[in-house]
């Protein structure tokens, strides 16, 4: 990766990194599929605090792809298959998905929620169990947070 030079090495380090602190602190092989998308979530969103115009490329493209997202049941976008997240233009608006979703939740929660389901999630070892502690009378379920999360990016100017 260091030997690579080019416009992307910059977001390409802090999203690797990310990756290995996160499947050391869950394990190298996370137990449940659906807690994959925090873990790229998290590494997009550090991508995202490199440059605040890719954060904005990344809002400005979900608002262009929203049909491909909105509204659609938040667990098709957690449970989506492996090859389905590494090709083409799902697998993009996969990442920019669950990067915007971990950029919400942190962002929008100065509580340290995002910790604490990061915890859930290690404990419980699925999303679903984990949300209901941290988010409790916050959002609802995760599907409420995906709709919060449609509102947000409805409302948010690239």
């Amino acid at each position: 990766m260091c030997a690579y030079e080019g416009q992307q090495l910059a977001h390409t380090i802090p999203h690797e990194l990310t990756r290995i602190v996160m499947f050391k602190y869950f394990g190298q092989k996370p137990a449940s599929e659906d807690i994959r998308w925090i873990i790229e979530g998290l590494a997009v969103y550090e991508e995202m605090k490199m440059d605040e115009n890719y954060k904005y490329a990344a809002v400005k493209y979900l608002k262009e792809k929203q049909a491909a997202w909105s509204g659609k049941p938040v667990e098709e976008f957690v449970f989506m298959k492996p090859d389905e997240r590494t090709a083409g233009e799902k697998a993009v608006i996969w990442y920019a998905r669950a990067g915007y979703l971990v950029y919400f939740l942190n962002e929008q929660d100065n509580r340290g929620g995002l910790a604490r389901f990061l915890a859930g999630i290690k404990a419980a070892k699925n999303s679903k169990e984990a949300f209901s502690g941290p988010y409790y009378g916050v959002y609802k379920s995760l599907e409420n947070l995906n709709n919060e999360l449609t509102d947000y990016v409805n409302r948010t100017t690239p």
